[in-house]
């Protein structure tokens, strides 16, 4: 993922990236194009999210389009999307420890805003989070909560990104104009003045007085805003849910083995199936839940949502399309303005609670973590917003991310952090990323970690995320075909893949 700022970590990279880190990488893709990859293969962003897309879908992408994709995918891990834990599948850690959660939106944040919540501020905002009272304070309850939200998270985008690719043809299935401007998705759809709904907005073609796109440029802006070509909503949707994806294989322990052998400076051996040791599940195939098909929930219906025209803070006095930034971001869960119909509740509050009941119905009752087959899952705490509150992290009690115990920049040492789940690198982010995944053993140093890469947890993080890649864009077809009919969804994928 790689949303912490850290100097050192930095530094780690580019001596990495020196060393020519990346050409093993190559070796675990599975068609093996790596000349669209970017960058050097250090982390789950950038170079590991484009080799996961490239593996599964270069050969059916157009080179730009690939391109387009691959950021759009990487656009999660800028901000505000860093801190939004559904985006990551973050925090499904179900150990039995008290949960830390405050409820305070982070863009309130001041320097001395580090306590808890007062109790008429939680009495306020506690009604805006699923079952916030009790949830925080049940490890395995709050964990499947979690969990339901990164699977919501992604389900929402791809079938945003279906209902988005209305707008690709005109009435006689052929490409709209639009779809061939500004196709570094850089221009940002005027603000229009009646348009309900996405669909059909941006079909006009662009008249000779309309706005000029920006100066081309190969950095697209991805930011929930809708474009002026509605190829780029289309791909931005679909990447968003990408990320969340991969980011499970990357931040889990579905795909990976606890560490067998001691560090130097940690006894690994000793603490199997802590927090600073939970037990991998060693899986080689897709996690299951990210079967969309089948996972019992219906899409939105995006037509019927309900909307309003509110300001948001600092538009004041502006007329505001509240389309411009669906679906809305978790610390605009309260002011964005959209509704599902009957629900007065904000959107993103309505929709949780509406997924997790389709779920539980079609599961008889059951919440995910009491599949017998993801008995065990575990994904790191890290302190960001997630469904029922912002997560506090004591990454010494609980599963980290990163884990905890800054170490000195040794020769020897494989990562900079002790303990953590994470596997965005090789090296440099947890020891746990260079494990071996059959036996759990840790190489003995850096130069033997590089030698053993297509053993290790990372690498079989890595090919698990590029298989289920493939899986979300067979889902994404098959539902364009539901949509729209089989010979308007073969044009669609036909402008999506091509340049």
């Amino acid at each position: 993922m790689g949303r912490e700022s850290n100097p050192r970590r930095a530094r780690t990279r580019r001596r990495w990236a020196a060393l020519g880190g990346g050409a093993s990488l190559s070796l675990l893709m599975i068609c093996g194009t790596g000349t669209f990859s970017a960058g050097p293969a250090v982390a789950f962003q950038p170079a590991a999210h484009d080799d996961a897309v490239t593996g599964a879908l270069g050969d059916r992408f157009g080179r730009t389009t690939l391109s387009l994709l691959q950021r759009a995918v990487m656009s999660s891990d800028s901000k505000p999307y860093w801190s939004d834990g559904n985006a990551h599948c973050d925090d499904i850690d179900n150990l039995g420890y008290a949960h830390d959660y405050r409820v305070r939106d982070f863009e309130y944040a001041t320097p001395e805003n580090t306590r808890p919540d007062r109790p008429e501020e939680i009495k306020e905002f506690a009604r805006y989070y699923f079952d916030f009272r009790t949830g925080r304070r049940a490890a395995r309850g709050a964990a499947d909560l979690q969990l339901l939200g990164c699977l919501q998270y992604g389900f929402d985008r791809v079938n945003l990104a279906v209902h988005l690719a209305g707008d690709l043809l005109d009435a006689r299935g052929n490409p709209r104009p639009s779809v061939r401007r500004d196709v570094w998705c850089q221009e940002v759809r005027p603000v229009g003045s009646g348009a309900p709904a996405p669909r059909g907005a941006t079909g006009a073609a662009p008249s000779a007085a309309g706005s000029a796109p920006a100066a081309a440029s190969p950095e697209p802006r991805f930011t929930d805003q809708l474009k002026a070509n509605p190829k780029c909503n289309v791909i931005e949707q679909f990447g968003r849910g990408l990320h969340a994806v991969q980011d499970f294989y990357a931040h889990s322990n579905w795909a990976d083995s606890e560490i067998t052998t001691d560090a130097r400076d940690f006894p690994y051996r000793k603490r199997i199936g802590t927090p600073a040791n939970p037990r991998g599940l060693k899986n080689t195939s897709v996690f299951p839940l990210f079967d969309y098909a089948r996972l019992g929930v219906r899409p939105v219906d995006y037509a019927k949502v309900e909307r309003e025209a509110r300001p948001l803070p600092g538009e004041a006095g502006r007329r505001v399309d509240p389309w411009r930034y669906f679906p809305p971001r978790l610390t605009q869960k309260v002011r964005s303005g959209l509704t599902l119909p009957g629900d007065g509740r904000p959107y993103q509050v309505a929709r949780f609670d509406q997924f997790r009941d389709q779920y539980l119905v079609a599961h008889g009752g059951r919440p995910p973590l009491g599949e017998p087959a993801l008995r065990g899952l575990q994904s790191g705490c890290y302190t960001e917003q997630t469904i029922i509150g912002n997560r506090i992290c004591d990454e010494e009690r609980q599963i980290g991310h990163y884990g905890f115990g800054d170490r000195e920049d040794t020769d020897w040492a494989l990562s900079d952090r002790i303990g953590g789940l994470a596997k965005d690198s090789l090296l440099d982010t947890t020891d746990r990323a260079a494990a071996n995944l059959r036996t759990g053993e840790l190489p003995a140093d850096r130069e033997q970690a590089e030698r053993a890469a297509a053993n290790s947890n990372f690498a079989n993080a890595l090919k698990v995320a590029t298989k289920d890649t493939a899986r979300q864009w067979g889902y994404f077809t098959q539902r364009l075909r539901a949509t729209y009919g089989a010979t308007r969804a073969a044009a669609m994928i036909r402008v999506l893949t091509t340049d």
